[in-house]
Protein backbone atom coordinates (compact mmCIF):
# COMPACT_ATOMS: atom_id res chain seq x y z
CA UNK A 1 0.00 0.00 0.00
CA UNK A 2 2.88 2.33 0.78
CA UNK A 3 3.92 2.36 -3.16
CA UNK A 4 0.50 3.56 -4.31
CA UNK A 5 0.99 6.00 -1.79
CA UNK A 6 4.53 6.90 -2.70
CA UNK A 7 3.10 7.45 -6.23
CA UNK A 8 0.11 9.51 -5.99
CA UNK A 9 1.83 13.28 -5.71
CA UNK A 10 3.38 12.02 -8.91
CA UNK A 11 -0.52 11.20 -10.48
CA UNK A 12 -2.02 13.69 -8.73
CA UNK A 13 0.94 16.46 -10.74
CA UNK A 14 0.79 14.90 -14.40
CA UNK A 15 -3.13 14.84 -13.90
CA UNK A 16 -3.05 18.20 -13.24
CA UNK A 17 -0.22 18.61 -15.89
CA UNK A 18 -2.26 17.07 -18.22
CA UNK A 19 -5.70 19.42 -17.76
CA UNK A 20 -3.85 22.55 -17.93
CA UNK A 21 -2.31 21.25 -21.04
CA UNK A 22 -5.97 20.90 -22.40
CA UNK A 23 -6.80 23.69 -21.47
CA UNK A 24 -4.70 25.79 -23.18
CA UNK A 25 -4.80 23.60 -26.12
CA UNK A 26 -8.47 24.30 -26.38
CA UNK A 27 -8.49 27.67 -25.74
CA UNK A 28 -9.47 29.98 -28.61
CA UNK A 29 -6.71 31.96 -30.00
CA UNK A 30 -8.54 34.80 -31.41
CA UNK A 31 -12.21 35.47 -32.68
CA UNK A 32 -13.05 36.00 -29.04
CA UNK A 33 -16.69 37.81 -28.89
CA UNK A 34 -17.14 40.01 -25.81
CA UNK A 35 -20.52 39.24 -24.07
CA UNK A 36 -23.58 41.56 -24.39
CA UNK A 37 -24.82 43.24 -21.18
CA UNK A 38 -28.48 41.96 -20.52
CA UNK A 39 -30.68 42.51 -18.47
CA UNK A 40 -32.58 39.28 -17.15
CA UNK A 41 -36.04 40.86 -16.57
CA UNK A 42 -36.13 41.35 -20.25
CA UNK A 43 -36.53 37.36 -20.53
CA UNK A 44 -38.07 36.55 -18.14
CA UNK A 45 -40.83 37.22 -15.47
CA UNK A 46 -40.61 38.12 -11.73
CA UNK A 47 -42.20 34.41 -11.05
CA UNK A 48 -39.72 33.22 -12.88
CA UNK A 49 -36.73 34.79 -11.52
CA UNK A 50 -37.76 34.24 -7.97
CA UNK A 51 -38.59 30.65 -8.80
CA UNK A 52 -34.85 30.74 -10.19
CA UNK A 53 -33.49 32.37 -7.30
CA UNK A 54 -34.73 29.43 -4.90
CA UNK A 55 -33.68 26.94 -6.82
CA UNK A 56 -29.89 27.85 -7.06
CA UNK A 57 -29.35 27.23 -2.95
CA UNK A 58 -30.51 23.64 -3.44
CA UNK A 59 -28.83 22.91 -6.73
CA UNK A 60 -25.42 24.16 -5.29
CA UNK A 61 -25.59 21.89 -2.09
CA UNK A 62 -26.33 18.67 -3.84
CA UNK A 63 -23.61 19.71 -6.44
CA UNK A 64 -21.10 20.11 -3.40
CA UNK A 65 -22.34 17.32 -1.59
CA UNK A 66 -21.87 15.64 -4.85
CA UNK A 67 -18.22 16.02 -4.87
CA UNK A 68 -17.47 15.35 -1.60
CA UNK A 69 -18.45 11.93 -2.08
CA UNK A 70 -16.87 11.65 -5.40
CA UNK A 71 -13.26 12.56 -3.59
CA UNK A 72 -14.04 10.46 -0.83
CA UNK A 73 -14.61 7.41 -2.69
CA UNK A 74 -11.99 8.00 -4.86
CA UNK A 75 -9.59 8.43 -2.10
CA UNK A 76 -10.86 5.43 -0.47
CA UNK A 77 -10.21 3.61 -3.59
CA UNK A 78 -6.25 5.26 -3.54
CA UNK A 79 -6.23 4.11 0.56
CA UNK A 80 -7.69 0.90 0.57
CA UNK A 81 -8.40 -0.74 -3.50
CA UNK A 82 -9.89 -3.77 -3.58
CA UNK A 83 -8.47 -6.45 -4.34
CA UNK A 84 -9.81 -6.38 -7.84
CA UNK A 85 -8.36 -3.47 -8.77
CA UNK A 86 -5.03 -3.65 -7.22
CA UNK A 87 -3.77 -6.98 -8.91
CA UNK A 88 -1.46 -6.39 -12.03
CA UNK A 89 -3.42 -6.27 -15.57
CA UNK A 90 -2.26 -7.05 -18.92
CA UNK A 91 -3.45 -3.83 -20.47
CA UNK A 92 -4.02 -1.36 -17.52
CA UNK A 93 -4.61 1.27 -20.32
CA UNK A 94 -7.57 -0.79 -21.65
CA UNK A 95 -8.96 -1.26 -17.68
CA UNK A 96 -8.11 2.59 -16.80
CA UNK A 97 -10.60 3.51 -19.91
CA UNK A 98 -13.62 0.92 -18.81
CA UNK A 99 -12.87 2.35 -15.05
CA UNK A 100 -13.20 6.05 -16.39
CA UNK A 101 -16.23 4.74 -18.65
CA UNK A 102 -19.13 5.68 -16.37
CA UNK A 103 -17.86 8.94 -15.51
CA UNK A 104 -17.43 9.77 -19.18
CA UNK A 105 -21.03 8.77 -20.19
CA UNK A 106 -22.90 10.48 -16.95
CA UNK A 107 -20.53 14.04 -18.14
CA UNK A 108 -22.57 13.36 -21.68
CA UNK A 109 -25.96 13.56 -20.61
Amino acid sequence: MSRILDRAPVAVALALAVAVLAVLAMMPRTGVVSPVAVDPRDWFTPAQLARASDFRGPQLLLAVAGLLVEVAVLAWLVVRPPGVLARRRRHPVVASAVGGLPRVIREGE
